[in-house]
């Protein structure tokens, strides 16, 4: 080999090689995100469905520490309070929830999975709950970027939880039913750093419905007072 091939062969290979760092990084954030943040604790992940109809079971585990997600916390979210505490190795980030204690967030990249609770922890009972802000908005927009309207009204407040817990169930008209959909965002008090989503039905007559999540085909008919506030501009 002359000397003139040498130095041109180094600089083909330095050239590949300064291809390859980001090749292999965008491999590495794709295929195996947790080595790129080796210190941060990794929980096994697992998803089965619920024994409730239409919702999925998931777990977190990492040694006796459980985190789970299911029915009671389908209506629940959380932007999280950026600190994370561990981490999947699919790359999924397990983050705190300012104010709480017993709840977590999980995050996919950008998009929320679900929040989760400690499982040595009772789920949430809307019965006793305290919440001290309630906001409407159209299940069109997310909230903020579409009309809204809230209030810290505990009567109104009472009226919501009351409905969820101690009211007769219907079931669930059509999905092609002529219907308004709103979501009642709960918050505060116990719900510190998490909002509760309820769902919010109006039909083509103005009867108002209450569902204990989006999801639920079980609807429970809104008082008169808590109708006329949801009715009104």
């Amino acid at each position: 080999m002359t000397k003139k091939k040498r130095p041109i062969i180094w600089i083909v290979g330095i050239t590949l090689c300064l291809c390859a760092v980001p090749v292999v990084g965008i491999t590495l954030l794709f295929f195996f995100p947790a080595i790129l943040n080796p210190f941060m604790p990794i929980y096994s992940f697992k998803m089965i469905p619920s024994t409730h109809t239409g919702y999925t079971h998931y777990t977190l585990t990492r040694g006796k520490t459980t985190y789970e997600s299911d029915y009671e916390e389908y209506a629940l979210s959380s932007p999280g309070n950026d600190h994370e505490i561990g981490q999947t190795s699919s790359g999924m980030r397990l983050i705190e929830i300012y104010g709480q204690k017993k709840y977590i967030v999980v995050y996919d990249f950008m998009d929320q999975v679900a929040v989760f609770r400690d499982s040595r922890y009772p789920a949430i009972d809307l019965s006793t709950a305290i919440v001290t802000d309630m906001k409407l908005a159209s299940l069109a927009y997310a909230p903020g970027l579409g009309p809204e309207k809230d209030t810290q009204d505990s009567h109104l407040i009472q009226n919501v939880l009351a409905a969820l817990t101690t009211g007769t169930p219907i079931t669930a008209p059509p999905s092609g039913s002529n219907l308004q959909k709103y979501c009642l965002f709960l918050s505060g008090g116990d719900l510190i750093g998490m909002q509760y989503c309820v769902g919010v039905y109006v039909d083509a007559s103005g009867q108002v419905y209450l569902a204990r999540d989006t999801l639920s085909k079980e609807w429970f008919q809104a008082s008169d007072l808590l109708s006329d506030w949801v009715k009104t501009p």
